[in-house]
């Protein structure tokens, strides 16, 4: 019988790097990244476009964490590191969402070693990355990066006062703020592109459509692994 464990997660975060305390449900995945790497997405204007645009292959939390992590590391072996920080981001995300997740549940969760190895926010690939833009020798103005922090946190909140209240979430100023933020949407999904067709603004749909990146990230692949492996823990499963 696998040992199960209680943990005990408080509402706030420390924000890496400076330790500053934040409520965890107002932190973006940038607050829980370190400086070196959390500045990349500032400075790399591929990154920049897309902060906090929808992952393109979705799953049970902790199957999508080792999904991304895999695919980073590849993109890592190939030389290839604007791809790789994203899966980071995007593997963080799934990590931070299952430390939230278990925060919010804490006094009636039990744990497997497993599972309770993924609140550990430190990681090979993390340390990897580390190495990889360190030895690019870029100059990291720490001051810009926190300020940074701050806006992301405020346009997060803002944008989820748009969305509570139905009356507000169609209407422009939150649908510009989308665009800033990067929700184009995918497919069938309610990002800003599908909101500008919902309302026939011609002109906003040729922003997002001119404005959205081409996809950095090996989708098949993403979706033949998830295909494959299954998750390890059944808190999950049917997810």
């Amino acid at each position: 019988m696998v040992e199960r464990k209680k943990v005990s997660i408080s509402d706030n975060m420390k924000q890496r790097g400076s330790g500053k305390e934040i409520p965890r449900a107002e932190a973006t995945v940038y607050d829980f990244m370190p400086v070196i790497l959390g500045d990349q997405f500032r400075t790399n204007p591929v990154l920049l476009m897309q902060l906090f645009r929808d992952a393109p292959v979705r799953g049970p939390m902790m199957l999508m964490q080792r999904a991304y992590t895999a695919l980073g590391e590849q993109y890592v072996r190939d030389g290839k590191l604007t791809p790789a920080l994203e899966c980071y981001k995007f593997a963080l995300y799934e990590q931070t969402g299952f430390i939230g997740f278990i925060s919010g549940i804490q006094g009636s969760a039990l744990l497997t070693p497993q599972e309770i190895s993924h609140l550990n926010l430190e990681s090979d690939f993390e340390e990897t990355l580390i190495g990889k833009v360190a030895n690019n020798g870029e100059t990291i103005n720490s001051c810009l990066h926190y300020s940074w922090l701050d806006l992301l946190r405020a346009a997060h909140k803002l944008e989820g006062e748009y969305n509570r209240d139905e009356g507000e979430r169609w209407k422009r100023p939150n649908l510009e703020l989308q665009l800033s933020m990067g929700r184009f949407g995918n497919d069938g999904g309610e990002g800003v592109e599908f909101h500008a067709e919902q309302l026939g603004d011609e002109n906003l749909i040729k922003r997002v459509k001119l404005a959205r990146p081409r996809e950095i990230l090996d989708v098949r692949w993403l979706i033949e692994y998830v295909g494959i492996n299954h998750p390890e823990s059944s808190m999950f499963r049917g997810s």
